[in-house]
């Protein structure tokens, strides 16, 4: 992964129009590797405990004000899955 330099902030902030976006040259992808990396496994494997644990019960989640959890998960499977599409 590429090293982050505030004075490459403009450039990564745009990827190339026709070019692959990579950590090089867009500060989104750059962000959500070193997240990925951080916390990403922690995530996956919750997850896939979750779903062991919950086969064939509901999940009832606890209210957090001003957010609705539902549908921000079910809006990151849909991105998600529109990413997974298009790694190379």
């Amino acid at each position: 992964m590429g090293q982050f330099n505030v004075m490459n902030l403009a450039k990564m902030t745009m990827a190339e129009d026709k070019g692959a976006i990579s950590t090089e040259n867009d500060f989104r992808i750059l962000l959500f590797m070193r997240l990925w990396k951080s916390k990403g496994g922690l995530a996956l494997s919750t997850v896939r405990e979750l779903t062991k644990r919950s086969e064939s019960r509901k999940i009832r989640l606890p209210e957090i004000h001003g957010r609705d959890i539902k549908s921000e998960l079910a809006e990151m499977r849909d991105k998600l899955s529109i990413l997974v599409d298009r790694l190379e």
